[in-house]
């Protein structure tokens, strides 16, 4: 996946000159300053733990969550070795989510049918490969603890919630393979394929669904973090930071909807629609199986800070 490293990057040249324009004025100064402004990147590696499906064939190939964020620190206790602060960012999350579904059989009762009688509709050997991509804007709030080290070098822990705030997710790419056949209970279970002509059965190529795009996410998703990291001094008042942050998510990212456990064109992951004599096949993500989603994992990050 491509990190949008073209916005991180001119966001700390920014900054960086943010920085210079600043030195000389704060090289006059002796008194540490109580203001710091920062913009920091951080890159997820997240492990998936955090995201279950209710369903054993669903598979998470890979989860990854970049924040943008641009905080103000504010400095509230002080002594010669420890700083105490408080941080409000602001900023902007890039999701990307992968998945992978193969089943032997996968069967809904449906009565999309040209007749429109109520059968079982079977997939059989059906797979699926999908991507999701989506963001959230963020509002952010920690601690902070700094420990000075030496001159130009210091240590410091984070304690804090990241709150995504309606957030979006749709589903960019979907791809797949499945032969449908209807079994007809009342017609002492006859089954029907592709030599019956109609309904869509018989081998259906999922990269032509039509694609239900938009993945139900929930409104508010709190994300508590650790942080540990060091700072650089590059020039007075402008200093470079970097450092590792565990999350753990607070709530659900997805919506979860399982029908009372009963699959229905209303929340089947592949279903049919019928219009006259034609059948289409319809696609949704595979992360609506999943009925924990919460965020875990690492990430790395980085950052530029200047003192007012």
């Amino acid at each position: 996946m491509k990190i949008n490293s073209n916005i991180h990057i001119k966001s700390f040249l920014l900054i960086g000159l943010v920085c210079l324009a600043i030195t000389s004025k704060a090289q006059e100064q002796e008194k540490t300053s109580d203001i710091r402004l920062s913009v920091s990147g951080e890159m997820g590696f997240g492990d998936k733990t955090g995201f279950v499906s209710d369903d054993e064939n669903a598979e998470m190939k890979s989860l990854q969550n970049n924040n943008l964020m641009l905080t103000i620190e504010g400095v509230f206790a002080r002594s010669r070795k420890m700083e105490s602060s408080i941080l409000l960012g602001f900023g902007y999350s890039f999701m990307t989510f992968k998945a992978d579904y193969a089943s032997p059989m996968y069967s809904i009762t449906t009565n999309q049918d040209v007749d429109g009688d109520t059968y079982v509709r079977q997939y059989n050997n059906l797979t699926l490969s999908q991507e999701a991509k989506g963001g959230s804007f963020m509002v952010s709030l920690a601690f902070r603890e700094r420990l000075k080290v030496r001159k130009g070098f210091n240590l410091y822990g984070d304690l804090g919630v990241n709150s995504m705030i309606s957030p979006s997710l749709n589903l960019e790419k979907s791809d797949g393979l499945t032969k449908v056949s209807g079994r007809y209970s009342q017609y002492e279970d006859i089954t029907f394929d592709d030599e019956w002509g109609y309904n869509g059965f018989g081998y259906e190529d999922l990269a032509k669904a039509n694609v239900i795009k938009k993945v139900g996410v929930n409104s508010f998703v709190p994300i508590a973090f650790v942080r540990l990291g060091a700072e650089l001094e590059i020039s007075k008042g402008c200093n470079l930071s970097f450092g590792a942050t565990y999350q753990k998510g607070l709530n659900n990212l997805i919506k979860y909807d399982n029908g009372n456990g009963t699959l229905t064109p209303d929340n089947a992951i592949v279903f049919n629609t019928i219009d006259g004599m034609k059948s289409t096949e319809n696609v949704r993500s595979i992360m609506s199986t999943y009925n924990k989603s919460k965020f875990s994992g690492f990430m790395f990050n980085v950052g530029l800070s200047v003192c007012f």
